[in-house]
């Protein structure tokens, strides 16, 4: 049943382990643009039946690692920076026909 402990004792480092590089990993890109946190879940793993005994915990595990972001800001953020899209595009298309229409004193429109 020593090997239980173990078990129980090694899945907490690892999961300890996980979260500290999910720690340092928000640190080391805190100063990028449009970056956000992550965050890990983790739950315990099902007990072990010890007959006569009841039950043994068995550590924990990791379920996910998620990113800590506000839906709706995401959401306003999707649309304001497709509509910036759109404009870039017809900013674009016509500085596009204003040089040609432009021209020089021999060519063009003018």
């Amino acid at each position: 049943m020593s090997w239980l402990g173990f078990n129980t004792a090694t899945s907490g480092m690892f999961s300890s382990q996980r979260k500290l590089y999910t720690v340092n990993h928000n640190v080391a890109n805190s100063e990028r643009d449009g970056y956000s946190r992550q965050k890990v879940k983790s739950s315990a793993t099902i007990p072990q039946h010890i007959p006569g005994q009841g039950y043994i915990g068995t550590g924990i595990g990791i379920d996910s690692v998620e990113r800590v972001r506000d839906i709706y800001l995401d959401k306003k953020y999707r649309t304001e920076s497709a509509s910036l899209g759109q404009w870039d595009m017809k900013n674009y298309g016509l500085t596009q026909i204003e040089g040609v229409l432009r021209g020089s004193e021999e060519e063009g429109v003018n």
